[in-house]
């Protein structure tokens, strides 16, 4: 009987381990998508800026427009 809990033992240690790393994993690909977006959406201001006759207001509403509905469909999607 004691050679079969620490059997268990092992195997549930193995499986908090595993769940442990698919968490970090997981994590790093949001950081790393978050990453992106805003480099793309600095991007898209810029230009904006520099390529239009938006003012950084104006190019600023643009961009949290779309910060705002990129947020929405994640919000949608978790829910």
């Amino acid at each position: 009987m004691d050679n079969q809990h620490k059997k268990l033992e092992k195997k549930r240690l193995k499986l908090l381990e595993q769940r442990s790393k698919q968490r970090h994993q997981q994590h790093l690909m949001r950081m790393g998508i978050v990453l992106i977006v805003s480099l793309v959406l600095i991007s898209l201001g810029w230009y904006l800026v520099s390529n239009t006759t938006l003012d950084w207001q104006g190019t600023t509403a643009i961009v949290s427009g779309i910060i705002g509905l990129i947020k929405s469909i994640f919000e949608t999607y978790h829910s």
